[in-house]
């Protein structure tokens, strides 16, 4: 079955791997057939594209690909941060027998950024209104497995999304709670950095500190319990000290996502993504986040007039693919 502009998109991570097969239009992309892959089930990309192809799309002409990989992209490829392959675009070229023009390799974050333009009301829920400006910057930042964020900078009436690794830059604490915290992450891991903090791995550490390195008695004696269950524990004031690490991590995303809203002018809005977010809106609409974001004198009148957003929709990376995949179609055309 051949179909004309059709596109392959991916979000490959170090634990799990999304592919899909998308058909382009104006304005957003449409999924033909999206599967998931368990990352570490395969030896390299070549071999879980191979088996995309095989199964979905033996008989496609697929027009162009974006990958979006969880690591730093250089030169057209990627060593992945949490697991031991290489990818480049020359692979996937060959792969896909797509020519190198129609392929691109984007850091995954940089990926789920360029899904926000087309995002449906419903898929975005608000914490402060603010007055954007449709000329303005915008920022995401994306706390889940790890930390990653992405400056999209307003260009010609368009966005384009710059990659950064957020998550392995210097964590700067505030308090005298986070100083402690902070030294105690030096201690262990030789410095600190904000994927200590604001991950699922980093709320874990919180959680920790928070019970002075003793096992919380909700968790049957285990010393690492997971972040949904520490989140759960706290929102369901189950615990007084996992609901200090949760206050931990949210006073801190709020205070970084004030920061790069400030050092990008994000006039056009903050988003956050991730897998985290989501389950936190009661506590991100809370003054421990808001205050943490606005606490930037003399600026605060800037960022109380900036609008944050908490992303919804699953799978954002795998559609900021399709969407670079699209670009793609339409410059050939162009």
């Amino acid at each position: 079955m051949a179909l004309t502009n059709t596109i392959l998109a991916g979000d490959i991570g170090g634990t799990k791997t999304l592919l899909g097969l998308f058909t382009c239009n104006n304005h957003r992309p449409e999924p033909l057939v999206i599967t998931r892959y368990s990352t570490q089930d395969y030896e390299d990309a070549r071999k879980i594209l191979r088996d995309f192809i095989c199964k979905h799309a033996h008989d496609t002409n697929i027009n162009a690909a974006t990958l979006g990989v969880a690591g730093p992209v250089r030169n057209t490829s990627c060593d992945l941060t949490n697991i031991p392959w290489r990818i480049d675009s020359t692979t996937i070229s060959d792969v896909l027998n797509i020519d190198l023009p129609n392929i691109q390799l984007i850091n995954d974050v940089e990926a789920m950024a360029y899904a926000i333009p087309v995002l449906g009301s419903d898929e975005v829920t608000t914490l402060q209104e603010g007055n954007a400006d449709p000329q303005g910057n915008a920022v995401l930042i994306a706390p889940g497995t790890g930390l990653g964020a992405s400056v999209l900078i307003k260009l010609n009436n368009r966005f384009i999304s710059i990659a950064g690794e957020l998550g392995h830059t210097d964590y700067a604490p505030r308090t005298p709670k986070e100083i402690l915290f902070l030294k105690t992450i030096i201690k262990q891991f030789g410095r600190a950095s904000y994927e200590h903090v604001l991950s699922g791995r980093g709320l874990s550490l919180l959680h920790i500190f928070t019970h002075d390195a003793k096992p919380c008695e909700l968790f049957n004696n285990t010393d690492a319990p997971r972040a949904d269950d520490i989140t759960a524990a706290a929102i369901g004031n189950k615990c007084s000290r996992c609901a200090s690490a949760l206050d931990m991590f949210t006073s801190t995303l709020g205070s970084e996502s004030g920061n790069l809203a400030l050092r990008s002018l994000a006039t056009a809005g903050v988003y956050i993504g991730g897998g985290i977010a989501p389950k936190l809106l009661d506590r991100l609409r809370s003054n421990t986040f808001l205050d943490a974001f606005r606490a930037k004198a003399p600026m605060e009148h800037i960022l109380s007039d900036i609008p944050i957003h908490v992303v919804l929709s699953e799978n954002l990376a795998l559609l900021g693919a399709a969407v670079v995949s699209s670009q793609l179609i339409s410059r050939v055309h162009n």
